[in-house]
């Protein structure tokens, strides 16, 4: 409001300049207290010109230079709402989303959630209002300005102009609402694809017929560059008609001094007026419709960013005294045939369990259930006997270390994959040499010349898939937590690499943790206190002996 305030200010300086060449009488009439008045008429007239031209330009000179650090306040501003934004979008997907929502997101929309829906709602939406919001109220302070000069000449311009604004506004309502409502499908579908193509890089590169694949691509491309390509042209005809209709206001008015004879002095500074109004009208106008037109078509982002922000992330701190149970529990899937149904599993603390079962028999679910990623249609998540509320399943999630099948290595050292979330200069490297030994990597670490701080390469891919392995355990080591689920850890190794893995693991039953090893292996079994056979979503327990 303040900028307004300046703006309006020195087009009001334009006045005082118009007037003081057109009328020499000026000095002697205008507004001015009367010692400031004798002050000036002391001056000679040369004088008196140069000052005011200078004063205008010491002002324009000024309101420029302040508008620019308005604007950089601004631009800091939405940047910093940018980041906040992301950052609680962020944590909200990994604490307040369910496991279950997340994966029935695809890439695309996913990508799109965590990358582009914060950016675009504070670009486009929150700027848009802000722009509304401030234009709007400079293009009524000018109007009404214009208005209270002469009614009679600003009232015709605002008739001529109104239907061809209000046409506008309708026109781009229509076709942001339709742009809008496909750009998010559109953007998914793009960036799906993209996603695809990384995952599927192998496959598309051997295949025969990857020019499929480069049309479908192709394809996806042309259809979002030509629904940016329409925003573009929004954009850019703004200023065209925007500046059309200044033409016709001029117009307007010119036919309404001609036809009401109006003197050649007044028609000059009333034609002065609108033109210092216009200087600011245009752009002013031209920034109103290009918010307009940014808003209508990123309202998507709305409700968006609503479902993504969090609401409820507190954690309740829980301790596991004697045993964890999933209480005949039912889940299904989208609505369709129970995974698993009345199932019940108690695991006490200390025990070393094998779970068993084919595939699609339910082990993946059944972990999920354990870990509180999934909610059950029926039963619980219980801890000592008590079933967890949301607060207390986050906390429950502190308590146990998952390695899964295929883990996760960032592209970082080994000593953050395995702290893993801990940055460097907090990593405890006295309690990391000790999982590292444990999970038996000391004798791999010690050949490499930059040691633990090695880095793994993209995904890992420059270790071995053992190695891997061993980085996840030392992972779920480091993190020290009572409860360890260990996911068919050894299904993707070959026969060497998986005997010197398996050892590892039998080693690490040995302690008093509580660990779930979903495994075949008849080396794990014999060293766990019973094992259990997952099939068809039911569960079968048998006690091991010998």
């Amino acid at each position: 409001m303040v900028t307004i305030a300046v703006d309006l200010l020195s087009l009001a300086a334009i006045l005082p300049v118009v007037l003081m060449v057109l009328q020499p009488d000026f000095w002697d009439t205008a507004p001015l207290p009367d010692s400031l008045r004798n002050e000036l008429l002391s001056w000679p007239l040369r004088t008196r010109q140069v000052a005011v031209l200078g004063s205008t330009l010491v002002l324009f000179v000024l309101k420029n230079t302040f508008g620019y650090y308005v604007q950089r306040a601004r631009i800091s501003f939405f940047k910093k709402l940018v980041v906040r934004l992301s950052r609680q979008t962020y944590r909200n997907i990994l604490e307040g989303t369910s496991l279950q929502a997340f994966l029935e997101r695809h890439g695309g929309e996913g990508i799109q959630q965590l990358v582009f829906i914060p950016t675009n709602f504070v670009n486009h939406v929150i700027k848009g209002l802000f722009s509304l919001i401030t234009e709007g109220v400079l293009l009524l302070v000018l109007i009404s300005v214009m208005v209270i000069y002469d009614p009679p000449v600003f009232l015709t311009a605002i008739a001529a102009l109104s239907p061809g604004i209000v046409l506008l506004v309708y026109l781009r309502r229509r076709s942001t609402q339709r742009i809008g409502g496909a750009m998010k499908s559109i953007f998914n579908d793009y960036l799906q694809y993209a996603v695809e193509t990384v995952r599927g890089y192998l496959d598309i590169t051997l295949s025969p017929r990857k020019e499929t694949f480069v049309k479908e691509h192709t394809r996806r491309s042309k259809h979002f560059h030509y629904t940016q390509q329409r925003i573009f042209f929004l954009k850019l005809t703004t200023p065209r008609l925007v500046e059309s209709a200044a033409v016709m206001g001029i117009v307007s008015i010119l036919g309404y001094l001609v036809f009401t004879e109006a003197s050649a002095l007044k028609a000059t500074v009333t034609l002065g007026i609108f033109l210092a109004g216009t200087y600011k009208l245009i752009p002013s106008f031209t920034a109103l419709i290009s918010a307009y037109t940014l808003l209508n078509t990123h309202r998507f982002t709305i409700p968006e960013i609503k479902d993504l922000l969090p609401e409820d992330t507190a954690v309740e701190p829980i301790a596991f005294q004697n045993s964890v149970t999933l209480s005949s529990v039912s889940f299904a899937y989208d609505k369709g045939s129970f995974a698993l149904q009345d199932l019940t599993l108690d695991l006490n603390k200390g025990e070393k369990v094998a779970l068993m079962g084919p595939s699609g028999g339910g082990k993946t679910t059944l972990i999920h259930l354990l870990l509180g990623l999934f909610t059950p249609q029926t039963g619980a998540l219980q801890v000592d006997g008590q079933a967890l509320s949301p607060a207390q399943v986050k906390g429950w999630r502190q308590q146990v270390s998952y390695v899964p099948q295929t883990p996760l290595l960032l592209e970082t050292t080994l000593a953050s994959n395995i702290a893993f979330g801990v940055p460097e200069d907090e990593i405890d490297w006295d309690w990391l040499q000790r999982v590292v030994e444990e999970a038996e990597l000391s004798a791999y670490i010690q050949q490499l010349p930059e040691g633990l701080h090695t880095s793994v390469g993209a995904e890992g891919r420059k270790i071995s898939g053992g190695q891997r392995q061993r980085v996840a355990l030392a992972r779920a080591l480091y993190q020290n937590r009572p409860v360890l689920i260990l996911d068919e850890v050894t299904a993707n190794l070959d026969e060497t690499t998986e005997a010197a893995v398996v050892d590892t693991l039998v080693k690490l039953s040995q302690g008093d943790r509580t660990i779930l090893f979903i495994t075949h292996r008849p080396q794990i079994l014999e060293h766990c206190d019973r094992f259990l056979e997952l099939k068809e979503g039911r569960l079968s327990s048998k006690k091991l002996t010998g």
